[in-house]
């Protein structure tokens, strides 16, 4: 079935496998929800008008979220387009879009383009309609940043003057972000002290697209270590893809660990485990009727060549019920419940705990900081860009 047409007629028309559940409208606004495929999905899809000579319109169904622009004043049909949209996994990809600049500021040292891209619907009076927007910046190279994707790029170019009409056209190269040049990595900030180290980078890696233009991808990586009782370094790092803790030989006494650290993970290996779980009570507290305790658990593993011992923690919570004592052992993998029989709560931890690693599994790469005081957030540079 073809979308509807968007100034069609006064009532709501479901698209084919749904069922109109409930349907209003009014001035600058349309509202429907949807039963499909026998009852076993839903959608949700809402238009208001945006002042623009469009509908912003948004679905909600099983799967997610989806955002679309419609043509004219919403109406019923609007949210009927939009549902077909939706249900039909977006507009037609071979059918053009017509862009026009809506802003445009140019110079030797700064450019900003915004653009707003209609497409006609095949069989409809509507039309769907987004924003698209860059803004560059330097010379040689002038660096490119997409505001509506959040792709970036480099032009090899002694003026960023018609810079954003050369990029923006790229903006939306599924072939971007990819990461797949050298990667080069520069410290933002390094503090290290006794016995202790942090270290923020920034890596970039540059893909040639031709013509002298690069995509860049770059990724954040925040790594801490501090000396451990085994004299090597327990170290904690986060990338955009990995955040896990673990040991290495080389003591906390400056920033050799956390730069050793940083690099292992960033080699983008994957984290693969092998023997034995090895758990210990980490720290114990309790009060008249309740108790709380920890384990710091420990595997062998490695992180693409690089052997490494890495640590999960388990968490402990007892509570007074009658003579007796409930408690609950927790990993970000399960959570599991038993009964123990103590004088008071701190006995009754220190009972359940030597009971949690038969219980529950760790998690050896959720990004549980140190003593699993959770992650350690990332510094952004000014705006988010390189």
């Amino acid at each position: 079935m073809p979308p509807p047409t968007a100034g069609g007629g006064p009532g709501p028309v479901p698209p084919d496998g749904c069922l109109l559940q409930s349907a209003s409208s009014g001035v600058g606004y349309c509202d429907s929800f949807y039963s499909c495929n026998g009852g076993t999905d839903y959608l949700q899809v809402t238009c208001k008008d945006n002042g623009l000579g469009s509908g912003d319109c948004y679905c909600n169904n099983n799967t997610g979220v989806q955002q679309y622009q419609v043509s004219g004043a919403p109406s019923f049909a609007t949210c009927d387009a939009t549902a077909q949209l939706c249900l039909g996994g977006g507009p037609d990809p071979s059918v053009e879009e017509e862009c026009t600049p809506t802003f445009t500021s140019n110079g030797a040292t700064s450019c900003q383009l915004q653009e707003r891209c209609t497409q006609e619907l095949e069989d409809s009076d509507a039309t769907i309609a987004r924003t698209r927007s860059v803004s560059c910046s330097g010379a040689d190279p002038v660096t490119c940043y997409c505001d509506y994707t959040g792709n970036q790029f480099r032009l090899d170019a002694d003026s960023s003057e018609g810079a954003c009409e050369t990029i923006i056209e790229h903006c939306d190269d599924p072939r971007v972000p990819v990461g797949e040049g050298p990667v080069t990595c520069e410290p933002r900030s390094q503090q290290s002290g006794m016995g202790y180290c942090s270290v923020y980078e920034e890596c970039l890696s540059e893909t040639d697209l031709g013509d002298g233009i690069s995509a860049v991808s770059i990724e954040g990586r925040n790594a801490t270590c501090q000396t451990s009782t085994s004299g090597g370094s327990l170290c904690y790092c986060q990338g955009s893809s990995v955040a896990v803790q673990f040991e290495i030989d080389e003591p906390s006494n400056g920033l050799t660990a956390c730069l050793s650290a940083s690099e292992i993970c960033g080699t983008g290996g994957e984290l693969m485990l092998d023997g034995e779980t090895s758990c210990l009570p980490s720290n114990q507290s309790a009060d008249a009727s309740n108790c709380y305790a920890s384990l710091d658990c420990t595997k062998q593993g490695s992180i693409g060549e690089q052997q490494v011992r890495v640590h999960g923690f388990i968490s402990l919570s007892c509570s007074a019920q009658g003579d007796a004592y409930n408690c609950t052992c927790s990993s970000s993998l399960q959570t599991q419940s038993l009964q123990v029989e103590a004088d008071t709560a701190w006995d009754a931890c220190s009972s359940a705990v030597t009971e949690c690693p038969s219980l529950v599994e760790p998690s050896f790469d959720n990004g549980s900081g140190v003593g699993g005081a959770g992650p350690i957030p990332i510094p952004m540079p000014a705006g988010g860009r390189f």
